[in-house]
């Protein structure tokens, strides 16, 4: 594995990417590359020369209720870690992940993510293909001078009536303990 990496710190070196300014390290991203948590992918930038990026690939969930469209959608609130003593941290996003590369579609991806997140069984929604688009990823990133890039797939989720996530608040324990809490929120809620 260490000539992997030692390859990669190469191609970056290529590229005039430091690593010596990440939050993160070489092995970090090795094990990110490897996980399919991402990929790299090299493209001509803006002034025609070749930029090394890191792409993501994401599954946004647009949750509605097709039954009562006035409820709203579905937004996690807030996400407790395990290992940070409860500390809490604030969210405002609807629900997401990443998806496998190489491992999972963005639709097995979404069914992954719905049962994890949002403790939904296969049976229980119905989903639809909204859109897919990138988006640039802050500069300032654990991976400084390395260019992150989303591909959002958005997917419209529409839960059966019957489903528990039709409460007002909830929360999900996931295995690895993380705790999200979810609320129902429209526009007029927000403000």
């Amino acid at each position: 594995m260490a000539f992997i990496e030692n390859k990669l710190a190469t191609l970056l070196a290529w590229f005039g990417i430091s690593i010596y300014e990440w939050k993160k390290t070489l092995s970090d991203l090795f094990a990110e590359l490897i996980a399919g948590e991402c990929y790299l992918r090299i493209r001509r930038g803006p002034d025609g020369q070749l930029v090394l990026e890191r792409v993501l690939e994401i599954v946004k969930m647009i949750v509605c209720d097709p039954n009562n469209p006035g409820r709203g959608f579905l937004k996690e609130v807030s996400v407790t870690l395990p290992g940070t003593e409860g500390k809490t941290m604030e969210r405002d996003r609807v629900p997401s992940g990443k998806i496998r590369i190489g491992k999972e579609t963005p639709n097995e991806a979404l069914v992954r993510e719905t049962g994890e997140e949002l403790e939904l069984k296969p049976d229980e929604y119905r989903f639809d293909l909204i859109e897919t688009f990138e988006e640039q990823g802050n500069p300032k990133t654990a991976y400084m001078g390395l260019l992150s890039v989303y591909v959002i797939h958005k997917f419209q989720v529409a839960p059966v009536s019957h489903a528990h996530v039709f409460r007002d608040e909830f929360t999900v324990r996931e295995e690895d303990g993380t705790i999200h809490t979810f609320r129902w929120v429209t526009e007029e809620k927000k403000k």
